[in-house]
């Protein structure tokens, strides 16, 4: 017989001829293994008991692992909230739809930049940031991928640029150590410069590694443009260069039909530059006027 409650060795066995004696043996090994697992834990809390402090540690342990728990579930809004409160500090508003973070990047569909005045000064659809992890707590930018980006900026007479308050987020202290320029990937990007003329709209892409490597192409909307100072008519307008290592090719043409200032007229005009494929940079340009005419100079 087995007494309750009792601590018997797993390693004893009890053998049965009848057909009953597989079962009953089954629940012998069972009942023994309960009591050896409640010694154990019984063991377990004497010892926490002689040293409090193992208890306090193990506490801690727990409320530590715990909240990286919650950090890790709610890292997607925690991130966005932090990105908010960011964008409020430096005047701006930020609406930001982050659908992937983790030790790898981040990836955020949807990003919208607003200024105290109401304007947008960038927005675009999709963005992806990959990082690798060169040290404890070092992360490295290795490449940034953007989809569909607006840039709004604004140039005033006086020749100055402004992109809606973000340019004042590029005069911080630079970096002692400075990084190496990661990976960039644009796609399907678009810029609208406000002028006193009128609006000109730029569309192209960029991919590439600078200092050392580039791919760029861009195009510029047929556009009308007037102010005191004369009028312009724009029918086309592209970029398109490469580089590698030193060697920077490409060309460049600027298409123009009517371009009037101060006393000065002219008609269908064309500059080409074409880039040499050399260690040294070499342009090549070629102009073309069908129809000049300065009446002040007759």
């Amino acid at each position: 017989k087995i007494k309750r409650n009792a601590f018997i060795n797993p390693a004893h066995r009890c053998t049965y001829s009848s057909a009953e004696g597989s079962a009953r043996q089954f629940e012998l090994q069972f009942a023994v293994q309960i009591p050896n697992f409640l010694s154990g834990f019984v063991m377990f809390g004497r010892k926490l008991s002689r040293h409090p402090w193992l208890t306090a540690i193990g506490l801690v342990l727990l409320l530590l692992l715990f909240t990286l728990l919650l950090l890790w579930v709610f890292r997607l809004s925690l991130t966005e909230t932090i990105a908010k409160r960011w964008c409020r500090s430096q005047a701006l508003e930020c609406e930001i739809d982050a659908t992937g973070l983790s030790l790898s990047g981040t990836t955020i569909d949807a990003i919208r930049l607003t200024n105290e005045t109401g304007q947008i000064p960038f927005e675009a659809e999709h963005l992806t940031v990959e990082l690798s992890w060169k040290g404890f707590l070092k992360p490295v930018v290795e490449r940034v991928e953007i989809n569909r980006p607006v840039i709004r900026l604004s140039y005033t007479e006086d020749g100055e640029i402004s992109v809606g308050g973000l340019e004042d987020l590029a005069t911080g202290g630079s970096s002692e150590t400075p990084q190496a320029m990661p990976e960039i990937i644009v796609r399907d990007a678009r810029i609208e410069a406000q002028t006193p003329a009128g609006t000109v709209v730029a569309t192209g892409r960029f991919e590439g590694k600078l200092p050392y490597k580039a791919t760029l192409h861009a195009r510029i909307e047929p556009v009308d443009l007037s102010s005191e100072q004369g009028r312009l008519s724009l029918t086309e307008g592209r970029v398109d260069l490469s580089l590698s290592g030193f060697r920077l090719e490409g060309s460049a043409r600027l298409q123009l039909e009517e371009a009037v200032f101060e006393g000065l007229e002219a008609r269908n005009i064309t500059l080409d530059a074409n880039m040499a494929d050399t260690l040294l940079p070499t342009v090549e340009w070629s102009a073309s006027i069908d129809t000049l005419s300065a009446p002040d100079l007759a």
